[in-house]
């Protein structure tokens, strides 16, 4: 993010029931964790501080079967 302030994550998902997606700074203790129920599109408005942003996909049955599972994720400006 080039600047700090108030953004719009808006994320998708499907191949699984329920997915996380981690919005995180790499490399410092700062992230955000979005829950996904994968069966709409989901929105939600989030502070988030400048710098670099990663983001990552996991699925929250962690023992559960393997299934190609894929997430797309937006983030606007408010």
């Amino acid at each position: 993010m080039k600047t700090a302030g108030t953004y719009t994550v808006t994320a998708a998902c499907v191949g699984t029931p329920g997915a996380q997606i981690i919005l995180g700074r790499p490399g410092l203790n700062d992230f955000v964790p979005l829950d996904l129920d994968c069966s709409g599109v989901f929105s939600r408005v989030v502070e988030l501080q400048a710098g670099t942003l990663s983001a990552q996909l996991m699925r929250q049955n962690v023992n559960g079967p393997w299934t190609g599972a894929v997430a797309g994720l937006r983030i606007t400006t408010e």
